[in-house]
């Protein structure tokens, strides 16, 4: 078996930059921070190239750091058991419990039967819907579950442009609205997890807080693409023949909800609420709300990854009901087999990827480094930090964009005068606003397999959502830093 020259090409490299940084003098670097710079460039690169899968580039810290004297094994094995890992892990078990029993079916088609009518609210009905979804489920399951359902709709109306303005909405309300919660998407669990790593003294912020920016965020993107999509680049008509009596049939022939899917819905509701309603809320002068945390006396003790464990247990033992085997529970061992362990190691070596930048003094070198960069305007910062992201990330894994950067910004924040927290918010937040290219995320894949519109019309239509979304990221960011500081402080 042969390696294709790009993979072969990639697979010396990371090698040779480690080398060449490791190994030869570099003015300003001594050779711990020289050393976990060229395993930075090493692990940037084989993630690039994917000439392993990424799990496997991610344990490279594992060897590397102990090897170079950097971390001692156990200081570099730790972060793989960060607490922010069983949380993915628990909102995997979730969202595979809700896929099993066709609860997100039914609610994905509830939506679209509430919102839908012509042509343009029944492109806004699926992108409401896959939003939604999204903030709980992979937005790869989102995409491969509406993409049938989006695919006959759009087979029935002869509008011109819907089916293309449907399909480029459905993705891009999937990557969007990843960013709203915690577990939306892979990149928030990562700047979670190395928050404490790259900002001495801080905590990474819960569920509640990161929704206090992430949904207002989906708020305004969403309509902001439902009209970039239906008014400028696909002009649909207000009212014309529509699937909504279909996606209505579709609903009615699902029948009464089983008793899995409602025993589902209970665990799932309880598990919102409970993540949601954790830390309590600071009302000013009105007082202050406390959470279920505060009132048990277990602030500090308890995180929302127990809660996302807790519900992975009772998913595991709450039986099933009727119309299921006898003994059945809402999950059986099976679904085990079916949770992207991988993505867990990549978390874990992010993590570790973040501890070994800090404890080599990599990333005070790089801020020195920097330090001419401190005249340009915040505004400015942050706006060509977030267009350079969402850019980066149509080539690359966004989990792997973040994991490289973050670091690297973290190191530049103090040089470039920006506060350290909303710079990596604005890091995280935009490797999910990819919408140029099927290779970006993988609903841009699924949807391009449709058909509907060409390579050279998605990317023109997806450069425009780009900057669209790196100027309301800025200024979110921008008007929300003292928020932001806050939280982790």
């Amino acid at each position: 078996m042969k390696f294709p020259p790009a993979r072969l090409l990639g697979i010396a490299l990371g090698p040779a930059l480690f080398s060449l940084a490791a190994f030869l003098p570099w003015p300003g670097l001594d050779k711990p921070a020289a050393q976990a710079a060229g395993i930075v460039a090493w692990m940037a690169v084989w993630w690039m190239a994917e000439v392993v899968p990424l799990a496997v580039t991610a344990m490279l810290p594992l060897v590397l750091f102990p090897a170079c004297g950097i971390l001692e094994a156990a200081a570099v094995a730790s972060p793989y058991a960060n607490h922010y890992v069983f949380l993915m892990m628990g909102g995997f078990f979730l969202a595979e419990a809700l896929q099993r029993h066709g609860l997100h079916k039914r609610m994905a088609l509830s939506i679209v039967t509430t919102v839908g009518g012509g042509p343009r609210r029944l492109v806004l009905g699926f992108m409401i819907a896959a939003a939604f979804l999204s903030l709980w489920l992979s937005n790869t399951a989102t995409a491969a579950m509406l993409f049938p359902i989006a695919l006959a709709v759009g087979g029935r109306i002869h509008a011109r442009g819907f089916t293309a303005a449907l399909m480029l909405g459905t993705a891009y309300a999937c990557n969007i609205g990843g960013m709203g919660t915690l577990v939306g998407t892979f990149p928030n669990i990562v700047l979670a997890g190395m928050l404490p790593d790259l900002i001495p003294g801080a905590q990474a912020p819960d569920f509640f807080a990161w929704m206090l920016l992430g949904i207002p965020l989906v708020v305004v993107l969403i309509p902001m693409g439902w009209l970039l999509l239906t008014v400028v680049a696909y002009p649909l008509p207000a009212r014309a023949e529509t699937g909504v009596a279909e996606i209505r049939a579709e609903l009615r022939a699902l029948g009464p909800m089983s008793t899995g899917e409602l025993r589902t819905a209970m665990v799932f509701t309880l598990t919102a609420l409970a993540w949601i309603g954790r830390r309590g809320i600071d009302l000013g002068q009105m007082g202050h709300l406390p959470g279920w945390a505060e009132l048990l006396g277990l602030q500090g003790m308890v995180h929302d990854s127990t809660v996302a464990v807790a519900a992975t247990v009772a998913l595991f033992l709450i039986p099933a009901g009727n119309g299921q085997p006898p003994g059945a529970r809402l999950l059986e061992s099976d679904a085990l087999r079916r949770i992207p362990w991988h993505i867990l190691l990549l978390f874990g070596g992010g993590f570790a990827l973040a501890r070994g930048f800090t404890a080599s003094g990599l990333d005070q070198a790089l801020g020195q480094g920097l330090a001419g960069m401190g005249a340009l305007p915040l505004p400015l910062v942050l706006y060509g930090v977030c267009l350079g992201v969402s850019l980066l990330t149509e080539v690359n894994s966004n989990t792997a964009t973040v994991t490289t950067l973050l670091p690297l910004a973290a190191a530049a924040a103090p040089a470039l005068g920006v506060p350290t927290a909303p710079l990596l918010l604005a890091v995280t937040l935009s490797a999910s606003c990819a919408f140029m290219l099927p290779t970006a995320t993988p609903p841009n894949a699924i949807v391009f397999a449709a058909g509907a519109f060409t390579l050279r019309r998605m990317a023109s239509v997806g450069i425009v959502m780009n900057l669209l979304a790196a100027v309301v990221i800025a200024i979110a960011v921008w008007f929300a830093r003292g928020l932001i500081a806050g939280v982790v402080s």
